[in-house]
Order: C-alpha cells, then structure tokens, then sequence
C-alpha cells in the first residue's frame, strides 16, 4: 500500500514534467522561423504543382507523387529538427494569450484537414478558406494584445485571404493557396530567421568586446 502511494507520488510529477516539456518543445516548433519557412514553401510548391497538373491534364497521381513524397520528407526534417530545437521559457509578445496559441493555431488547421480527407471527394477544396481563419485570428489575437504593425498586416492578409478564397470556385483555389503560402508563410518566416540569426551576431560581438 505504501509502496503504491509512494510510486504515486513520484510518478505523478515526472509524467507531468514530461508531458509539460513536449508540449513546450511543440510550441518552439511551431514557432520556429526556418521551420515554418520550409513547411510554406513546400506546401506552396505542392499547391502550385497540383494546379499545373489539374490545368494540363498530366497524367499523374499527385497525391503520391507530389503531396506524399514532399510531405513525408518535410515531416522527417521536422522530426530531426524537433530533437535539436529546445522549448522556450517565455515568448515577449505572447501574455495574456499563454504560450499555446500557435500549437492550438495548427492543431486545429490539422484538424480541419483530417476531416476534409476522412470525407474525401473536393472536402479538401472546399475547407482551404477555412484554413485561413485560424491564423488570421490568431494574428489578431496578438495584435489585440500587443499592437505590432507587422502582425496585424498578418492578421488582415490570412483574413482577406479567407474572403477572396471563398469568392472563388473550389478547383480555383488552389493557385491562390499557393502564393498565400509563399507571401504570408515562407517570406514572413524567411524575414523572422534573418533578424534572429542577426540578433545573435549582434550579442556575440557585444560579448566578445
């Protein structure tokens, strides 16, 4: 009986520290800039190759050849990274709205597309609208909380983008979807790398003088 209360009361704590740490180190992940980077363009790249070949009839299967192929390879650089990438402490610009709001952001995108592929036929084309909203309130959430001019241009962008894509046919959403990718995902995050990456030389030349 001891020994069961015992056992308990310490492994209790590690599985939550455990637990507390992976969520900790999804949330670096997803708000990691060459991360996010690298999954816009790929997903941009598989957009913009899924319109070429529904536009010129080629005769192949896409989902494996172009989505498969591509999303298997970025889902392993993300897994690699994932054992390199520490989770952070705090983020400054992330308060009232806890550290949880972008691995909730993409938690609910991936829910949303395991949907429209359980239901299968054009599901998919008709929940890419749907797919700009998550983002686009959570940039707005952030603005709410901290005005930054750069987030809120964010928060505008995935929400027109939302509207315009539901303005459109379902088999024309899917060039759009590919320079939305590549305008609010890959450049915003190329643009977040290269001020970090400089913000870091930056302190090693202070620490060095």
């Amino acid at each position: 009986m001891w020994s069961r209360c015992f056992a308990i009361h310490w492994h209790t704590p590690q599985m939550n520290y455990r637990t507390a740490y992976k969520l900790r180190k999804f949330q670096a992940l997803t708000q990691d800039p060459l991360l996010v980077a690298l999954w816009g363009l790929i997903l941009a790249k598989c957009c913009f190759l899924e319109h070429f070949v529904r536009q010129h009839a080629v005769p192949i299967n896409t989902g494996i050849y172009v989505w498969l192929l591509s999303l298997f390879m970025a889902g392993l650089a993300t897994v690699v990274l994932s054992g390199i990438v520490e989770p952070k402490v705090q983020h400054p610009d992330e308060k009232p709205d806890g550290p949880w709001l972008w691995p909730l952001t993409v938690s609910l995108m991936l829910v949303l597309l395991l949907l429209a592929f359980a239901l299968g036929g054009n599901r998919l084309l008709a929940v890419l609208p749907l797919l700009c909203l998550p983002p686009g309130g959570a940039f707005a959430l952030r603005c709410g909380v901290r005005f930054h001019p750069a987030v809120a241009l964010q928060a505008v962008g995935w929400l027109v983008s939302a509207g315009i894509l539901f303005m459109l046919s379902p088999p024309a959403r899917i060039l759009p979807v590919s320079c939305i990718l590549i305008l609010l995902v890959a450049v915003p995050g190329i643009f977040r790398f290269v001020q970090y990456r400089r913000e870091i030389r930056q302190a090693m030349q202070a620490l060095q003088k």
